[in-house]
């Protein structure tokens, strides 16, 4: 029976922890490296209702790829549902696990499951952080579409289970899109990047409103899928771990998109 490290150790072997960026906080985040593991639990964020179906389930590790710390905790107060959802880690053993700008960029990661979900060919990195590696990843489609086919097929087809709609900023003037661009996350403040890549249309979430006005003066066009697409993570994640280790895998239920 693995251990929390061997889980561990088998992830950073493929998302290694130093490529996360500086303010980010991945690892670790609560719980014994040392504990067995007879059940994981692939989520995209360890809300309320996540852990209480993990504790509901018997589950012993939690793996997620929002952290559950982002600051330091100078206190814990069991009165604030936080605090009272770190009891209910430490009274049930679970261990909680994070992964998150490292997955994004390493290859193999989130970027590139959205790239190959959208069928994209040729797909390169770009917003490079050093010379191997990038946050982003461009690529060409299998056929130009226009913009609002492109959009309709993201959120009906190539997305249809992560992205429920979608929001287009249309600097296209109804010609064809045909190279394109992906962050997941909230990656608006990359959209020059993209377009320096050659981006025809860059994928991303939680675009604001002064970003999509200087996307269209330079000529990108973008399709906002939400940050909730990131939930792509659990389904990729359990498989990576159900092809190494002989314990059951979950996702929960509980994964709910906050935003409607």
């Amino acid at each position: 029976m693995p251990i929390v490290k061997d889980i561990i150790q088998f992830l950073e072997g493929k998302f290694p922890p130093s490529l996360a960026y500086e303010w980010d906080n991945v690892g670790l985040q609560l719980g014994n490296l040392n504990a067995q593991v007879k059940k994981i639990m692939i989520a995209l964020d360890a809300t309320t209702p996540v852990i209480d179906e993990a504790v509901e389930k018997g589950v012993d590790l939690i793996i997620t790829h929002h952290p559950f710390f982002f600051v330091g905790v100078k206190q814990v107060d069991f009165g604030t549902p936080k605090g009272q959802n770190i009891g209910k880690l430490i009274k049930h053993d679970i261990t909680l696990y994070s992964m998150h700008t490292n997955y994004d960029i390493a290859d193999g990661g989130m970027n590139d499951v959205l790239a190959s979900k959208m069928e994209l060919q040729n797909v390169k990195s770009f917003s490079m952080i050093d010379e191997d590696h990038g946050l982003g990843r461009i690529g060409e489609l299998i056929a130009d579409m226009t913009l609002v086919d492109f959009s309709d097929k993201v959120e009906n087809h190539w997305l249809a289970n992560e992205v429920h709609h979608t929001q287009m900023v249309d600097a296209s003037s109804g010609g064809l899109v045909g190279k394109v661009a992906i962050i997941a996350g909230s990656g608006g403040k990359y959209f020059e990047d993209a377009k320096h890549a050659g981006a025809d249309v860059f994928v991303t979430g939680d675009m604001d409103y002064h970003t999509a006005v200087d996307a269209i003066e330079m000529g990108l066009s973008i399709v906002d899928i939400g940050h909730y697409a990131e939930v792509v993570m659990e389904q990729h994640v359990a498989g990576l771990l159900a092809d190494k280790f002989d314990i059951e895998i979950t996702v929960p239920t509980a994964s709910k998109n906050p935003i409607e």
